[in-house]
């Protein structure tokens, strides 16, 4: 099973947790969708794409990056995402831990998700 770094997703700069996630400087522990992103899915096609009405950019996501993305919902952390994914695709953890890590640093820098520290008890947006 994946374990999240335990201090949520603000870290500063070259932030590193022994079995935890650095993406960009920050950890995000329980990501979640930024507003201003339409998403769809052409099932036909097998492709999600999501449309940043702020920078009017598309991107087009593979069917496992489209279960990451349903997931970033702020509710759901980092390890249930990779965990879901060795489910639904039939993976290895290491290999879903793998794939929602380079998903999650794509969204991440792209501006897409960020962390949800209010789903933690006792952890306000400071990360305090």
């Amino acid at each position: 099973m994946f374990v999240p770094p335990p201090c949520g997703y603000i870290c500063w700069e070259s932030c590193w947790h022994e079995g935890g996630v650095v993406l960009g400087g920050c950890c995000l522990d329980y990501p979640k969708r930024v507003d201003g992103v339409m998403d769809r899915y052409e099932e036909k096609k097998g492709l999600g794409i999501l449309f940043d009405h702020r920078s009017a950019r598309f991107m087009s996501l593979n069917p496992v990056a489209w279960e990451i993305w349903k997931l970033c919902d702020g509710s759901h952390s980092t390890g249930d995402i990779a965990d879901a994914i060795t489910q639904i695709f039939e993976v290895s953890g290491d290999q879903a831990s793998e794939d929602v890590l380079e998903v999650l640093g794509d969204m991440e820098s792209r501006g897409l998700i960020q962390g949800n520290d209010s789903s933690k008890p006792g952890v306000d947006a400071r990360g305090d």
